[in-house]
């Protein structure tokens, strides 16, 4: 997957500029998130995508990260839900519609987290959560009462 159609070869240099500047590539990612957000707009899976292959950093961090850090304030809560075709077969959909019944969350339903062995996941707060069982589930919707 390449970058958003709104990246411009401008903005690819400075997010090369910007990755060229840390020891690690990984070191670039809030930077990049920034520019992202600054230069083209709402955050999408392009941009996850796009920067996960300039930083090597997993597309559920980045999407995580970039996700949890640029809510409104005030706003619901947004999860990201892996509908891969791994996290379907594992039960994506029931996490889907337990999650969707809750009125502090907006259900974000994404292609990919790239944690299939792992299967059911979702990205809350900018951190992975993965092997969801409804027991697990249940607990992580405990945790917020």
């Amino acid at each position: 997957m390449g970058a958003s159609p709104l990246v411009t070869d401008d903005l690819a240099e400075r997010a090369r500029t910007i990755v060229a500047a840390y020891p690690e590539p990984r070191g670039a990612l809030h930077p990049l998130v920034e520019l992202v957000l600054s230069e083209v707009g709402p955050w999408d899976d392009a941009s996850a995508h796009w920067i996960a292959q300039l930083t090597g950093i997993p597309i559920a961090t980045v999407d995580g990260i970039a996700r949890s850090r640029h809510r409104p304030a005030g706003d619901v809560e947004e999860i990201a839900v892996c509908t891969g075709l791994s996290c379907r077969w594992m039960g994506a959909e029931a996490i889907c519609a337990r999650l969707q019944g809750l009125s502090s969350v907006r259900v974000v339903e994404v292609e990919c987290l790239g944690a299939c062995s792992a299967a059911p996941t979702l990205v809350r707060n900018g951190r992975l959560q993965d092997g969801l069982t409804p027991e697990r589930l249940e607990a992580l919707v405990a945790g917020d009462r």
